[in-house]
């Protein structure tokens, strides 16, 4: 038996949720916190308040609220004013869970946001001359064992105030009607096409068991459309291509022995074998690793891979401390909040850097799907990993001077113990730049262009790489040598 199924009631008015407990132990779990119980001949009885409910069930469950509210599945919550007694019995509750209703050639579907756990309501338009939508779980859940709310990572994502599904029928060009209204497409509506297609799009049950539920947030924001994009990108562009101007080399003479040759490769000729050797082996792990798509939503997988060519790609550090916790006291007034720095880049004067390793994501995971104004803006992941790297070096410059000497004469002691070797050297923060490691994939040419305005807009971060820049760098470097 199905744990949850839906059904159409026979006045044809509601969608019914027939919901059956997959334990013995969680049924009475749900029969406490709904208020009810069963008669010997099988009656449904309600309490009125949870004072009247049995001294051995409160003492179980001491969170039962005043309108006797379950939530299960991690997707619905219902009280239990919304069971249907005569349908209902010891196997399974039955709640009215959508309201249906008919007007203007138009068929309305209704499910009050609470039943949902989000503050949103939920606005299903079709046509009335089509048959009545048929739901299942897969409406309202994804991922592992269908534990992720669908309409709350929305919410998560999107800043609306109701969610709007259309039959696409009912689109009138770029608006819809709503309620009589016009509604505006950037106020948070999707096709039925759109929203099917999103729910083909999410990753299986086997993904999201190993690798939790961010995915899906990807692929909702970009099946919707929104308003409020980041003008400081557009801003940022303009400027950068107003002030593009083209660089003069001063001629010198050249003062060496090698002539008048233009180019002159540094390092002797021992040195750069070594290096080569280097590269060639540090581009193999990375493109090795870039096949194993059982790794590709492993974040500490990557990390490892990345670490051990660090100091190819970034020579100028000699060690990197994981997460390095610092003193934050910004966030809570009232109290201190520790912040762990993922990678903290130890220079060979002991200043410190950050580095941030994310996943070989996709394209749609760096840049938008859907371009604003003509330009392709930073998606989810990316802006994140940047909000991050920013948000942790405005953490470390209003450190103080005494959580900075603590840090430095912590970690220093730390790192001595283990390694076994005295540091020449404090460590330091002084105008800390961030480093940031994510996506995989090859843009067109304007995608390109705009991913690069992108990537050199932010003054503290000093680069954004993509694991596909990275094996060019390395393979061009090997070029060289």
């Amino acid at each position: 038996m199905k744990t949850v199924e839906f059904k159409l009631s026979k006045d044809n008015k509601e969608i019914l949720l027939y919901y059956s407990s997959p334990t013995i132990a969680e049924n009475e779990r749900m029969k406490a916190y709904l208020g009810i119980d069963f008669d010997n001949d099988g009656t449904l009885r309600k309490f009125i308040s949870s004072k009247e409910l049995p001294d051995n069930i409160v003492g179980l469950f001491p969170h039962i609220t005043p309108d006797f509210e379950y939530y299960f599945k991690r997707i619905f919550c219902l009280e239990q004013k919304d069971i249907l007694e005569a349908q209902s019995n010891e196997e399974r509750i039955v709640f009215k869970f959508i309201r249906i209703k008919e007007t203007k050639g138009i068929r309305i579907y209704y499910i009050p946001g609470r039943k949902l756990c989000i503050e949103n309501n939920v606005f299903i338009f079709q046509k009335n001359d089509k048959p009545i939508l048929n739901f299942n779980i897969n409406y309202f859940g994804a991922g592992y064992e269908k534990r992720t709310s669908i309409f709350k990572k929305i919410c998560e994502v999107i800043d609306v105030k109701k969610l709007v599904l259309l039959d696409d029928d009912l689109i009138d060009g770029n608006q819809s009607i709503f309620n009589g209204s016009r509604f505006d497409k950037n106020n948070g509506y999707i096709r039925f096409s759109e929203f099917n297609n999103l729910l083909d799009k999410f990753p299986t049950t086997t993904v999201l068991e190993h690798y939790g539920d961010k995915i899906i947030a990807d692929k909702i924001e970009n099946a919707f459309i929104r308003k409020d994009y980041n003008q400081i990108f557009i801003n940022s562009k303009n400027r950068i291509l107003q002030n593009k101007t083209s660089l003069m080399f001063n001629k010198r003479p050249n003062k060496s022995n090698e002539s008048n040759r233009a180019f002159v490769l540094a390092g002797t000729k021992s040195i750069n074998s070594r290096i080569k050797d280097n590269l060639i082996e540090s581009f193999e792990i990375i493109k090795s690793a870039l096949k194993s798509e059982q790794y590709a939503h492993d974040e500490s997988f990557w990390q490892e891979q990345v670490l051990k060519i660090l100091p190819i790609i970034y020579p100028q550090y000699i060690g990197v401390v994981r997460e390095a916790v610092i003193p934050e006291r910004y966030s809570k007034d009232t109290k201190i909040t520790y912040r762990k720095l993922d990678h903290a880049l130890i220079s060979t004067t002991g200043n410190i850097d950050l580095l941030e390793v994310k996943c070989p994501f996709k394209k749609e995971k760096l840049i938008m799907k859907t371009q604003y104004r003509n330009n392709y803006i930073p998606a989810r992941e990316l802006s994140g990993g940047i909000l991050q790297i920013q948000k942790y070096i405005y953490y470390i410059h209003h450190l103080g001077k005494k959580d900075e000497e603590k840090f430095s004469r912590e970690y220093k002691n730390k790192i001595e113990k283990e390694t076994g070797k005295e540091l020449p050297f404090s460590l330091k923060f002084i105008n800390p730049r961030g480093l940031l490691l994510i996506g995989n994939c090859e843009f067109t040419s304007q995608e390109q262009r705009d991913f690069d305005l992108i990537r050199r807009q932010y003054n503290n971060i000093v680069d954004i790489m993509t694991y596909n820049d990275l094996l060019k760098r390395l393979e061009r470097l090997t070029l060289l040598l």
